[in-house]
């Protein structure tokens, strides 16, 4: 399990948040997850994996979108943080995090 279940709302807000903008922009929502990306000052190029040349094309198409503040603050707010734990596979450190994560203790 990745997150929390008490963190699915989130996500699914996080979602909807995208989809309601790709809407407003009639594009896909890699488009604006991309547009997004951009505006990131820690991300310096974003690994794009593609799986055809229509993907590539949105891709590149994805530098046409611009986002405003209103449209960045709709992506961002619903968003809460989480919980990292990227690169430990030792399985008595994953337990002890486990145990301090709310919800997150094996049942």
């Amino acid at each position: 399990m990745l997150y929390a279940p008490e963190q699915e709302a989130s996500n699914r807000a996080s979602v909807d948040a995208v989809g309601q903008v790709a809407k407003e922009h009639g594009v896909g929502r890699a488009q604006i997850s991309l547009a997004w990306l951009r505006r990131q000052e820690v991300v310096t190029a974003p690994l794009v994996g593609a799986g055809s040349i229509r993907q590539i094309d949105e891709a590149v198409a994805s530098l046409e979108v611009e986002l405003t503040e209103d449209e960045v603050w709709a992506l961002e707010a619903p968003y809460t943080p989480r919980y990292d734990w990227q690169g430990v596979s030792d399985e008595a450190e994953m337990e002890a995090i486990r145990q301090r994560v709310p919800g997150m203790a094996l049942r």
